[in-house]
């Protein structure tokens, strides 16, 4: 979510907002202010006197995100006999319709979507709508094309392929550094014998996994891709920190 907003959401529910709904897409930022209006209005109880706040926790919320849909969980703060049926139903009916409603809002822009399923080759579905589906179905013919020309670096496939689907603000230096590896180990004729393992990425950083047949490779293509590696990752790193800062800036 961009930051701005959740830190405006932050302050506005400040009892209600939990950590977690930072990681909700741009796209279902709607569906999560409906939730958390809907939950401050169960909260919200006459003051007894001048002292007394108008806010009552009634419950914790937190949400989990999936590729298809958020899911909200709330945790009672009460005891049970301070909740009574229209109340608890109006809980459950807030949750739901969170759930329905970010199965059926693009995750991008919040406009009606449907969910994608994924395809070949690539680990990304999701709930978009067409033009938003049509521009994620770029991006993985470009991570294909990428795989494609440097096939020669990647294990041969018994199940999933490497997936090279990384963030648009990553693509560009991801295959800018693989074609520069691909003729490294071309130059030191180590072809099949540099293989890459594994791409992924965690918690918004890049990680390569190499191996090497050190019965074949040398020990200088080994300091050239590692050090090419380390540079990427590095790269990578920054390229991130100023996404998520000029993500920040974008706000309205």
């Amino acid at each position: 979510m961009n930051v701005d907003i959740a830190g405006r959401l932050r302050a506005e529910y400040e009892y209600l907002w939990h950590d977690s709904m930072f990681e909700l897409p741009d796209g279902w930022t709607e569906p999560l202010v409906v939730l958390l209006e809907k939950m401050y209005r169960l909260s919200t109880v006459g003051p007894s006197n001048f002292m007394t706040p108008g806010i009552i926790t009634w419950c914790q919320v937190r949400v989990e995100v999936y590729m298809s849909s958020a899911i909200a969980f709330a945790s009672p703060m009460m005891p049970s006999h301070h909740w009574h049926p229209d109340r608890a139903l109006a809980c459950i009916e807030a949750l739901s319709e969170f759930h329905g409603k970010t199965q059926e809002t693009c995750s991008v822009c919040g406009a009606e979507g449907h969910l994608r399923m994924r395809m070949l080759g690539s680990s990304r579905e999701g709930v978009y709508c067409d033009l938003h589906h049509l521009a994620t179905v770029e991006k993985m013919d470009r991570a294909m094309a990428l795989y494609t020309e440097c096939r020669l670096l990647f294990p041969e496939v018994h199940g999933t392929a490497i997936n090279l689907d990384v963030p648009d603000h990553l693509f560009d230096l991801l295959s800018s550094t693989f074609r520069s590896i691909l003729k490294v180990v071309d130059r030191y004729e180590a072809l099949g014998k540099v293989l890459i393992t594994r791409v992924e990425m965690d918690d918004g950083a890049l990680f390569v996994r190499v191996r090497y047949d050190l019965t074949y490779a040398f020990i200088g293509v080994q300091m050239e891709v590692n050090a090419m590696i380390a540079d990427l990752e590095t790269l990578s790193d920054e390229a991130t920190r100023k996404h998520n800062l000029l993500r920040g800036s974008d706000a309205p």
